[in-house]
């Protein structure tokens, strides 16, 4: 086993992110953490956690919609897209247009859902009119 060395890092907030993806794909840094009593809610970066599970919870709505079809919809695997940008100046925007588009999407398939379910209501309505109208016929 190689030495080691315990430092402490102090990273201004502006740059942290990418140092510390920097670091982490060198694969010669092992983090952590210091506060492990605190849970993530706690912390000073809740904003960009709750940002992130509010992304996940709308790519699983988007899963889930896409299972519910009857008919097999192709998606294209993931390593056939362009990779995100994960570090660097462009990463913040990435992630910004990333949430920006999903919430579009989200925003759409609930309107189509919506549309959907009263289409279907007005069908059952207007197929229930029909056929009181065929039996009613007799008698004029």
């Amino acid at each position: 086993s190689e030495p080691m060395s315990s430092v402490e890092l102090y990273i201004p907030r502006e740059v942290a992110h990418d140092t510390v993806t920097e670091l982490g794909e060198l694969g010669n840094v092992q983090f952590n953490d210091l506060n492990p009593n605190v849970n993530p809610f706690q912390r000073s970066f809740v904003g960009e956690i709750r940002r992130f599970e509010d992304m996940a919870r709308r790519t699983r709505f988007f899963i889930s919609q896409i299972e519910k079809e009857k008919d097999p919809i192709m998606i294209r695997p993931l390593s056939d897209s362009a990779p995100l940008i994960t570090v660097g100046p462009r990463a913040a925007r990435t992630i910004d247009e990333l949430d920006e588009v999903l919430g579009e999407h989200e925003a759409r398939l609930l309107q189509m859902n919506e549309s959907y379910k009263t289409l279907s209501e007005r069908t059952k309505e207007l197929v229930e009119a029909r056929h009181v109208l065929r039996e009613t016929a007799v008698f004029f």
